[in-house]
């Protein structure tokens, strides 16, 4: 049984920023899972509100809180190997070992493919489908307006694709999808899902009602999208290079994503996350969703969609490498016909008019 004693007894090994070297001792704290208790966390597990009066103490009682919800959630197997990662990572630079990875990874599908089994209701049906599936879809959840400029420019240059551009957000969403599935209301009430992780749900959900193009509003199109985005019954940009390390079997974006029509795949993907919710009540992975459509595209009905993408070879993340380098003509040979932005590192950089971004946001006349 866990409680906050335990924890502030162990505390220096749940802080590897500055004890890395006693992780070990993790070990011998005595862990249950969920689903053979519900009362992991004791009533003293509530941290004092002092601890929350100083920014150093707020970050740590937010780490605290976390991994109690984690240690309620998962196995204390898992538990350690994310904080070994987690410490690897953080204090080390380093990548996570082959070992962890694949223990984590092998965890996470054995929970997807377990709440696959008993799935909510499916639905997509042909009369909740838009008539046109030829259709970009992207997301700001405070309105296209409210939006950094950077973003009003990636959706602007959507917007010169030729294809019927719909920017979600907080006001027109259940227009598309219909109202929230109650696991993720409860977890945007209690912050367990972020607005981030609410967009994951939202792709899902659109693409498998409706079909089109999913791009995150960080996607500027620099060139014609290739027919096949809107054709193929799973599309993405897809390269053998620039994978997530944590991840390597991942060879999608989850930032672009497409099918034609209502997508049976997406419709499964959205409904194995309203399970997950139902079920857990915190986040096993950042990258959830590439752990969902990991264990999707491996089913003999999916297997079959990576050969017939495009491969392509050129970095989606140049432009965000090189924003603020001073532009060389030889430049455009690198750009891709999209390209993967980060506004708030973007927004960290120093750039004036001969600037790598500015000469691209120009030449797509998209300044202001």
């Amino acid at each position: 049984m866990i409680t906050l004693s335990t924890i502030l007894s162990d505390l220096p090994i749940l802080l590897p920023f500055h004890y890395p070297l006693r992780l070990n001792t993790l070990s011998k704290v005595v862990f249950q899972r969920k689903s053979d208790s519900h009362s992991i966390i004791q009533e003293d597990a509530i941290l004092p509100s002092s601890f929350t009066q100083h920014p150093k103490l707020r970050d740590m009682t937010d780490k605290l809180q976390h991994i109690l919800k984690l240690s309620s959630n998962f196995s204390a197997s898992y538990l350690l190997c994310h904080l070994e990662m987690s410490a690897r990572s953080k204090l080390l630079h380093q990548h996570p070992s082959q070992r962890l990875l694949r223990h984590r990874n092998m965890y996470i599908r054995h929970i997807i493919a377990d709440l696959a089994k008993h799935l909510p209701p499916s639905s997509t049906s042909p009369d909740t489908a838009l008539p046109n599936s030829n259709i970009i879809w992207t997301m700001w959840n405070q309105g296209e307006d409210e939006a950094p400029l950077v973003i009003q420019q990636c959706i602007a240059s959507m917007r010169q694709q030729g294809a019927t551009v719909i920017v979600i957000d907080d006001t027109n969403i259940h227009g598309y999808i219909g109202p929230y599935a109650d696991s993720i209301n409860r977890g945007l009430q209690n912050k367990s899902i972020s607005l981030a992780h609410l967009s994951d749900y939202v792709r899902f959900t659109l693409l498998g009602l409706h079909g089109g193009l999913w791009l995150d509003s960080t996607v500027l199109c620099c060139a014609p999208l290739p027919d096949c985005a809107f054709r193929l019954p799973f599309y993405t940009y897809r390269q053998s290079k620039y994978t997530n390390p944590n991840n390597p079997e991942v060879w999608w974006k989850a930032f672009v994503l497409g099918a034609h029509g209502p997508s049976a795949l997406f419709d499964m993907a959205s409904r194995i996350l309203v399970s997950y919710w139902d079920h857990y009540d915190v986040l096993i992975d950042y990258y959830l969703v590439d752990h969902i459509l990991n264990y999707l595209l491996s089913l003999p009905d999916y297997s079959n969609f990576k050969t017939q993408i495009p491969s392509e070879v050129k970095n989606i993340y140049w432009l965000q490498q090189h924003a603020s380098d001073d532009w060389k003509d030889v430049d455009s040979d690198s750009l891709c016909f999209i390209n993967k932005l980060d506004y708030k590192k973007l927004s960290e950089l120093q750039m004036n008019d001969d600037t790598v971004l500015s000469h691209v946001i120009h030449k797509l006349g998209l300044t202001e």
